[in-house]
């Protein structure tokens, strides 16, 4: 005797994989394990057995077409998944949520595509001239509609791929100005040097945290002035200005006590709609008699004085804090939690359409054969029609209809041996 184990038989075609599995659930020992495989490779007599490579059993689920493509990575994104919101987001991706919704975009353009090529049959039984605009009118207006549809989810995109990937949050700002001991106060532990000597911090500090439910990664960044001679600190700023770029939140840190002092603002200054900015007073308990209500309002008047056609800044919010107080750390907490849930919840059930940056690449190239279908067709409808067909091409390299191994490669890289 091996082992006192349990051995299940799923038959196919119920099965995970499709196929006829058997599954042995024996005690973990690894002395039990190799004797169980050993007694197995004794009775397979045409030595077909092997060890599973990683994710092959979902592999051969999507070949079986037991899952859909989106529907594997929702599943890739449960097994990683560390928050209760990653979690709903990857079991509804994973129930197939995503995949009726690519399937109805690409059943639309198909639809319409149809009834573009059967105008331009139908005009040539019609002697004269012939209004194409007048003729395809319907088909045009649904076309727009589509095309609405697909970019009102292409606006909410960055809410799934932050879900998925979290969210980035930069603490920015001068040398010495409170950034890392603001980022310790919040780790409860000395994850930063914090020194009196400016321009300590040189290289990224990240911290992993969860704020409403969603996952946040905090990053303390190299204090940002416009001139150094030090090299080390250059390349700290120069990474800073990275993590500037794909911050989601901008947190700028100032030291109340000596906000007059020239700031390199500009650093700050983004094209991607989609960054926020904050201002952050630190170090108030520094201030001899002016109340920090003050103070905000002179910073955010002298911004909106220098900045005073930029909406990033203009929009910006003012907040004072005490790095070394919890108070003052519970507050800019409360603030950065209200911040998540107002950005990035969504009332729906359904998930966002994209989650990851391969469907936002494709609905992009999606929107831009759809647009050029909706100005071709009053001219030349059987163009519109070709760039009907080339809008669901794109939407099936999503689904996996089109060049999927590549993805699937990449994909199942990240699974274990047992999925």
């Amino acid at each position: 005797m091996l082992d006192q184990a349990m051995v299940l038989r799923f038959k196919a075609p119920s099965s995970f994989t499709g196929e006829d599995v058997v599954e042995i659930h024996c005690h973990g020992g690894i002395a039990v394990i190799d004797a169980i495989l050993d007694a197995v490779h004794q009775i397979d007599i045409q030595s077909s057995i092997r060890p599973a490579a990683r994710g092959e059993f979902t592999r051969r689920a999507y070949a079986a077409g037991k899952l859909g493509l989106t529907q594997v990575e929702g599943l890739a994104d449960l097994l990683l998944a560390s928050t209760q919101i990653q979690r709903r987001q990857a079991v509804s991706i994973l129930s197939g949520a995503l995949e009726r919704r690519y399937d109805s975009w690409r059943n639309q353009l198909t639809s319409l595509r149809a009834a573009a090529e059967a105008s331009v049959d139908f005009a040539d039984d019609i002697e004269g001239d012939v209004d194409f605009y007048q003729i395809l009118e319907p088909t045009l207006t649904k076309a727009k509609a589509l095309r609405n549809d697909i970019l009102a989810s292409l606006e909410k995109g960055n809410i799934g791929m932050a879900v998925r990937n979290g969210i980035h949050i930069v603490l920015a700002g001068p040398p010495n100005a409170g950034k890392s001991s603001l980022l310790n106060k919040i780790a409860q532990r000395p994850a930063a040097i914090v020194t009196d000597t400016a321009g300590t911090t040189r290289d990224i500090l990240q911290l992993d945290l969860t704020l409403a439910g969603f996952p946040v990664s905090l990053y303390d960044t190299a204090g940002l002035r416009t001139k150094t001679n030090d090299p080390i600190e250059e390349e700290g700023i120069r990474r800073a200005h990275d993590a500037l770029l794909h911050a989601h939140l901008i947190c700028y840190i100032l030291d109340a006590s000596c906000m007059h002092h020239e700031h390199p603002f500009h650093i700050l200054h983004q094209e991607n709609k989609n960054t926020e900015l904050i201002f952050i007073a630190n170090k108030c308990d520094l201030l001899p008699n002016d109340n920090p209500n003050l103070i905000l309002q002179r910073g955010r008047a002298y911004i909106q004085d220098t900045f005073p056609s930029s909406p990033f800044f203009q929009n910006a919010t003012w907040i004072s804090t005490i790095a070394t107080e919890q108070d003052g750390i519970d507050h800019l907490l409360t603030f950065l939690e209200s911040y998540v849930q107002r950005r990035f919840s969504h009332s729906s059930n359904e998930p966002p359409a994209i989650v990851r940056q391969r469907h936002q690449r494709h609905v992009l190239a999606c929107l831009d054969h759809l647009n050029q279908a909706i100005r071709d067709f009053p001219y030349a409808p059987e163009l519109g029609a070709e760039g009907l067909r080339l809008a669901a091409f794109e939407l099936g390299r999503v689904v996996g209809i089109i060049d999927v191994e590549d993805v699937l490669d990449s994909l199942f890289s990240t699974f274990c041996i047992g999925k």
